[in-house]
């Protein structure tokens, strides 16, 4: 028998599979059957892949090996996403760059160059973690973003959106990143939400026509130079408080959480407060349109602040719109890079948040606040730098994503969801509340925007390289359509020069245009798209509902209108052993390498499949990793080990013997009930549950009963159709099991189908089809197997250990059949079993009994007889002699020259002594002596005796 660890067997099946070319035979068995379309959310491999990489790849691993065995086509296209600021990030850390002029300086060729090289930098890494988890994908036909054609399909899918007037360039409040300096779409923003502290503060507003002051809250103190004016409710109430001296207006519910004991003096409407005019709060910039008065806002609640919101139309997009509406300037004092400009002096060139601590200082030094507090609150985050983000208003090309809204939601409808919660909660919320996609973004290394601007104005939206070598004047001889050689091509049309705006577009786009871009779509495989489109099936982390989920919707919707994908399932983040997110910082970051190592991928696999459902948060650790390894795969490992290693001692023949057990018949019955309920639940993808459906026949039905159980039939020295047919059962159910487990752990199942027998891969085979199963015997098994807990509990009460027969066990008010009787006699370890209707006295005296339900009795006689403590001890030193040619390295054919016992007291040897010649025959010894002797010694216990047993 081998001695190599499940890893290194593992190792050897990767081989294998290399040299075979398992896998691309496993997709081309299939061709021409009905496609199961998978697209690959592509990773940025300018990064080492973690825990959660590895968890998402196990359970597309999962979904497309199955589906190949339910006889669908499953091709695997790999892709690598290539473009965008996590790329450039990284790039700007290696060369030691601080920001955008500090790339210009460098030069956009060559840092553009070093981003195309980045981008593979851990290729490698995410190859062999792909390859050593199982994960069967095409690396060599993979998508990538950067690639010309891949560009050129996305250049023509925006040109259709222009085409549609959903492509536009606008003025309008975007979330920027100060760091990276470019605006975000909303669906970046969703993904960088982090809960922080801020000072918020009241500031004093004073009235010009009265002795008054309106109280505004804010959480940005920094923003209080651009307030042109203040917004209420014109349908909520008011009052005027005097607090400390002054007199305050403020919504009525606030005035507490506002001014503690504050003396209402008056209530008034928020419509009798519109159109009165305010003081500037801070004059540093002086505005000369009219401002500075009251307006109504929809959006003004009385959930916390003060009733009155502060409207700086630059620094925010509701209040930009409603200044717009109610005719108020716009007031901008901070750049793009998140600094004061030189319109107030005291702050030039501090940055944004720094600012605040000088603002509040000055707001207290000149009585503008009447308090100041710590407010918690979530707060967008630049997704890939970190950096708090900013709302500014600036020029951005735009998709018109709220005009098809409810295109986007219908087709959302039609996407089976898995949690279904998503389709109306995380995602049909987002959707529900749309924005315009702010598209464009002032960066370097992405798709270039292919739009060309004339000097009048006039634009033309390029929809591939052929129309743009038409139109160009200078078109180079090496063509790459990135920055700088695109920004460098001048068209001509109608006697005018169009010159290329100078923007990239959202990394996301790129992304999301994998269903048609990877295959060159419109320009080539236009039959391969349509049958390729929509996906049935997509799966990625829970951070991607508003990240490729979207993308992937939008552009469906916006160029088909259909929907990108039939299914997704959304997975739960992967978090440490205490529930908490995985990072470097903190050291609690479980490298699956060290588990590939340590217990195989199957095991991990494991591990993920069996915790929680896929869609919520699943604890990863090395105890749940170590854990799966012993409760499944070493038990099931160890199944088939047990199975060679008697079917080789026996010399069993495998023939198609059909067996009347009932051992057999139930184990069978079982599998096949097992397979049915696994099938159940992988429609519906409760992977966890189809798992641990598995682990629990494994477990319990086939090594610790039907094996367990069978065990004298398996070790039978006598060659009989009772021996052939255990062994049948048992090479039977192995089969099976392996087949039903080859989606999930791939390794173990290749490993059990090889070593029962067969030759060609078992991913090469169709997936179970369940027989019939017996609900009568499956239902009479599990009553049975009741009954024998109920008898290990009267053991352990009479302290009578299981390997200790009984002379009979006593069933009141419980029918069995005969074979079954056997099983549970063989069991609870009695020499019989008898049946009562009723408790009669002669149960009264030796026996102990427990009751099982209402009227259902079981006795056990717990009177020893010196044969049966014979009995018992016989079948102590068995297992002791038994354990002891395990650990010495014997091979169950062996026979040994003697056993020698050491340790037992005299009575204990008298009471043995008749049983010797049969205790040596069933351990294969020559011969058994109560004496010293040299060899292997193996130190235990029988009874409260310690002895030794030397070999």
């Amino acid at each position: 028998m081998t001695s190599k660890t499940i890893p290194e067997l593992e190792l050897e099946v990767l081989e294998k599979w290399d040299k075979e070319n398992t896998f691309l035979t496993s997709v081309e068995h299939r061709k021409g059957k009905t496609p199961f379309v998978f697209v690959e959310g592509p990773p940025t491999a300018n990064g080492l892949p973690h825990p959660g990489h590895v968890l998402t790849r196990a359970h597309k691993d999962l979904v497309l090996r199955y589906k190949t065995m339910k006889g669908f086509y499953v091709p695997r296209k790999a892709g690598w996403d290539t473009h965008g600021l996590p790329v450039e990030l990284e790039v700007e850390k290696a060369l030691g760059l601080k920001n955008k002029k500090g790339i210009e300086e460098y030069g956009v060729a060559a840092f553009n160059e070093k981003c195309k090289e980045s981008v593979f930098k851990y290729e490698g890494a995410w190859k062999e973690m792909s390859k050593r988890v199982g994960f069967w994908i095409r690396f060599n036909d993979a998508y990538i973003t950067f690639d010309s054609n891949y560009v050129e399909s996305v250049w023509w899918s925006l040109k259709q959106i222009w085409d549609k007037g959903l492509l536009y360039e606008g003025y309008k409040i975007v979330p920027l990143c100060p760091r990276c300096g470019t605006a975000l779409s909303s669906h970046e923003v969703g993904q960088g939400y982090k809960d922080v502290t801020d000072v918020s503060v009241y500031a004093k507003f004073k009235l010009k026509d009265e002795d008054a002051f309106l109280l505004a809250w804010t959480t940005t103190p920094w923003t209080l130079f651009g307030v042109v004016g203040l917004a209420v409710r014109k349908d909520f109430t008011y009052v005027l408080a005097e607090f400390e001296g002054q007199k305050y207006y403020v919504a009525e519910p606030l005035l507490e959480s506002a001014l503690e004991n504050a003396k209402v003096l008056k209530k008034v409407k928020g419509s009798e407060l519109i159109g009165r005019e305010f003081e500037q709060l801070l004059k540093d910039i002086p505005v000369k349109e009219k401002a500075f008065f009251v307006i109504h806002a929809d959006y003004v609640s009385q959930e916390d602040g003060t009733g009155i919101v502060t409207q700086a139309g630059a620094y925010g997009e509701e209040d930009y719109n409603n200044c717009v509406k109610n005719k108020l300037p716009i007031v901008s004092y901070v750049n793009e890079t998140g600094e004061f400009d030189d319109q107030i002096s005291w702050l030039k060139g501090l940055f944004f948040t720094k600012a605040n601590n000088e603002v509040l200082k000055h707001l207290e030094e000149n009585d503008l606040i009447v308090k100041k507090k710590p407010y918690l609150h979530s707060y967008p985050h630049c997704w890939r730098c970190d950096t708090k983000l900013m709302y500014i208003a600036r020029k951005s090309w735009f998709v018109k994503m709220t005009q098809v809204r409810e295109q986007l939601i219908s087709n959302n409808n039609k996407i089976a969801w898995y949690p279904d919660t998503i389709r109306t909660g995380r995602f049909g919320l987002f959707l529900n509340e749309v924005k315009d996609w702010a598209l464009s973004r002032n960066r370097y290394w992405g798709t270039p925007l292919p739009i060309w601007v004339a000097e009048d104005g006039e634009k033309i939206c390029i929809g591939s390289f052929d129309e743009l070598k038409k139109l160009a004047k200078n078109y180079p001889a090496k063509f790459d359509p990135h920055k700088p050689v695109v920004d460098e091509i001048i068209l001509a049309k109608d006697g005018k020069e169009f010159k290329r705006v100078p923007e990239v577009i959202d990394c996301w786009y790129d992304s999301g245009s994998a269903p048609f871009a990877q295959w060159h779509y419109p320009f080539e495989n236009k039959e391969l798209f349509k049958q390729n489109f929509p996906a049935s099936f997509i799966v990625e982390g829970i951070d991607q509902t508003r990240g490729w989920f979207y993308t992937l919707h939008a552009l469906g919707t916006v160029l088909f209108d259909s929907p990108a994908y039939d299914s997704c399932v959304v997975l739960g983040h992967v978090l440490d052993k205490n529930g908490i997110k995985m990072s470097k910082s903190k050291g609690n970051v479980v490298s699956p390498d060290a588990m590939f190592e340590k217990y195989g991928a199957d095991a991990l696999r494991w591990s993920l499949f069996t915790g929680n459902p896929p869609w919520e948060p699943t604890k990863f650790s090395e105890d749940t990793v170590a854990e799966a390894y012993n409760r499944f795969i070493s038990t099931l490992y160890n199944s088939l080990v047990y199975y060679e290693t008697y079917s080789q001692a026996y010399g069993f023949k495998h023939s198609k013997l059909a067996s009347k057990n009932t051992l057999d018949e139930w184990i069978v019955s079982r599998l096949n009930s097992t397979i049915v309920l696994v099938e159940a639940e992988l429609s519906i993808h409760n992977v966890h549950k189809a798992s641990r459906a598995l682990e629990e026949f494994v477990l319990n039905d086939l090594s610790n009963w039907f094996i367990r159980r069978s065990r004298d039939r398996f070790t039978s020295q006598e060659k009989n159709d009772d021996s052939t047919q255990a062994f049948e059962t048992l090479r039977y159910c192995l089969k099976q099991i392996a087949l039903t487990i080859a989606p999930f752990t791939p390794f173990l199942a290749e490993l059990v189908w090889l070593r029962v027998g067969e030759s060609e891969s078992v991913h090469l085979q169709d997936y179970p089809v369940p027989q019939k199963s017996s609900e009568e015997l499956e239902k009479q098994m599990t009553e049975l197997r009741l009954l024998v807990e109920a008898g290990r509990k009267i053991r352990a009460q009479s302290s009578l250990k299981q390997k200790q027969p009984l002379a009979k066990a006593v069933l009141v008010g419980v029918e069995l059949s005969k074979e079954l009787s056997e099983v549970l006699a063989g069991e609870l370890n009695v020499k019989k079993i008898d049946f009562a209707d009723s408790a009669g006295s002669e149960l009264e005296q030796g026996f102990v009994f427990t009751e099982l339900s209402e009227g259902k009795l079981l006795y056990l006689e717990t009177i020893l007889t010196p044969e049966l403590k014979a009995e018992g001890l016989f079948n102590e030193l068995a297992r002791n002699i038994q354990e002891a040619r395990k650990k010495s390295g014997k091979k169950i054919t062996d026979v040994i020259e003697f056993a020698a016992i050491n340790g037992l007291s005299k009575d204990q040897q008298e009471l043995i002594s008749p049983l010797l010649q049969k205790l040596a025959s069933d351990v294969k010894a020559k011969k058994i002596v109560f004496e010293e002797k040299q060899g292997f010694n193996h130190e235990c216990k029988v009874g409260e005796a310690k002895i030794t047993v030397t070999i």
